[in-house]
């Protein structure tokens, strides 16, 4: 039975260096002041936000709200998109835009809610949930493949933001690690993209954008994005639309430190479409294959490491419904 109305709370105590789940504590009297139909689920370990979205879903529930970053609501997505493809296994009816996602942001990056003009004050989140302030968004599909045959695909991902390979999932992974040692605070990106810089050494790689050659040589980064920001406000693909059926590209090829340390602020100003070197595109569907023999090219998903190329990133057909401030246009 499908429970319409009712909302998942997922709670990821650890995002924000455990400022999520202190968060939730100040969260759940208004919601309950505000009369939410909800339930709430605690993740105690990676992808367990993946699985609770799964059993929820499964359960009839379609409204789902993180308490915590970018990587919750990625987790989250990965279990919709879980059952949904196991409904579709079964011919059982279900469509993507009959769900919603939302944050009560409370990671360190929070570029997602910034995307839909998510408030960081409770209740005006709380607010949209109960006018039903909803969009509908793209969703990326993100196959892995085996890179001795490229039609067998090891892995399935799924992303509503950002993706990257190379040095941007280098930078992704030191986060994650910087988080664990318990390093914290809104400079983590900028940190772990400095210290990456002086050892990350960049391979040939090949990207394609709707089957054309978009670029092939040695290569420092490719971003693709649905979205706008990423590490903590960066602008990595600024013109991206949300909803446009399609994924903005920004491939960086190898370039001196000196051109790299210079051309940095563009990341953060929007103006990184000014750097002539770097190349940019749009597509559907993006391939993008490592030439190195014998050497993965990292992947990452709104910040979360995933695996290595090649790898493919399809716009989905179908969109998902998220929770939008209607001020801020998409």
């Amino acid at each position: 039975m499908v429970k319409d109305k009712a909302w998942v709370i997922v709670v990821n105590p650890h995002a924000g260096s455990g400022s999520a789940g202190r968060r939730w504590s100040d969260i759940e009297p208004l919601m309950k002041v505000c009369d939410i139909d909800y339930v709430i689920a605690n993740t105690d370990c990676m992808y367990h936000a993946t699985e609770i979205a799964f059993k929820a879903a499964s359960d009839g529930y379609r409204r789902f709200m993180a308490v915590g970053g970018d990587g919750t609501i990625h987790e989250i997505l990965d279990g919709i998109m879980s059952f949904r493809e196991d409904c579709l296994t079964k011919k059982i009816p279900v469509n993507l835009s009959q769900f919603v996602i939302g944050v009560f942001s409370s990671g360190s990056g929070n570029d997602w809610g910034k995307v839909h003009g998510i408030p960081s004050g409770i209740p005006e989140v709380i607010s949209l949930m109960q006018d039903e302030s909803f969009a509908f968004q793209d969703v990326v599909k993100i196959s892995l493949l085996d890179s001795g045959n490229e039609n067998l695909v090891l892995k399935k991902s799924y992303m509503v933001n950002i993706a990257g390979a190379g040095f941007d999932a280098c930078v992704c992974e030191r986060v994650n690690n910087m988080k664990k040692h318990g390093e914290k605070g809104k400079m983590l990106y900028v940190k772990s993209l400095v210290r990456t810089l002086f050892r990350y050494r960049p391979g040939r790689a090949a990207v394609f954008c709707d089957g054309r050659l978009l670029f092939d040589g040695n290569m420092l980064s490719v971003s693709l994005g649905t979205g706008k920001y990423s590490g903590g406000g960066m602008l990595q693909t600024p013109d991206a639309v949300l909803d446009d059926g399609l994924t903005d590209v920004t491939v960086i090829p190898s370039l001196s430190m000196m051109k790299i340390v210079r051309e940095v602020p563009k990341l953060f100003s929007g103006e990184i479409k000014k750097v002539k070197e770097l190349v940019f595109g749009r597509a559907a569907k993006v391939f993008i294959r490592s030439c190195e023999d014998g050497q993965g090219l990292l992947v990452e998903a709104d910040g979360e490491i995933i695996g290595t190329a090649p790898a493919s990133f399809e716009v989905m057909d179908e969109k998902i419904g998220v929770l939008h401030n209607n001020a801020v246009l998409c």
